[in-house]
């Protein structure tokens, strides 16, 4: 975070990248970074959706995966699974799901279960690799296509 004129900023500020729920023009932001397998993490969850209730279209919350790997060996496993999910448009239920498990056996299971959608996205991209290798070339992937664009000056 920087501060700006007695205000906090994010360094990094939220964009179209972030898994986001609520409107982008909310007047509060609410960012969590957080790791599937800290025990903080769960119990914060409960509170996060209780403020989501509350505030309604007034809050705009965003979660960042952060994984501390030191800490919790199956953390950047569950980040991947997540992320995975997220190519499939189903962030959110995953989110949820490792979320609401908590820790031990149920988390591993559900990992496991979700290891089929990182394996389901990763055959999707390969098949759309296949797809645009065989697609013919265009003006802008042509060899005569002009390597950069005239001034304007």
């Amino acid at each position: 975070m920087t501060q700006e004129s007695g205000t906090a900023r994010l360094t990094v500020p939220v964009s179209q990248r972030d898994h986001q729920q609520g409107p982008a023009t909310a007047p509060v932001t609410v960012v969590e970074y957080g790791d599937y397998e800290c025990p903080y993490c769960g119990q914060a969850y409960p509170i996060v959706k209780e403020i989501q209730r509350r505030l309604g279209e007034r809050l705009r919350f965003v979660f960042r995966n952060f994984p501390l790997t030191q800490s919790h060996p199956h953390a950047q496993h569950a980040a991947a699974a997540v992320e995975a999910a997220a190519v499939l448009g189903k962030f959110w239920e995953m989110h949820d799901s490792l979320t609401l498990c908590g820790t031990g056996r149920c988390k591993r299971s559900v990992l496991r279960l979700n290891g089929a959608v990182v394996a389901s996205v990763r055959e999707r991209a390969a098949c759309q690799a296949r797809e645009y290798a065989q697609l013919p070339p265009t003006h802008a992937t042509s060899p005569s296509a002009p390597r950069s664009l005239p001034s304007s000056r």
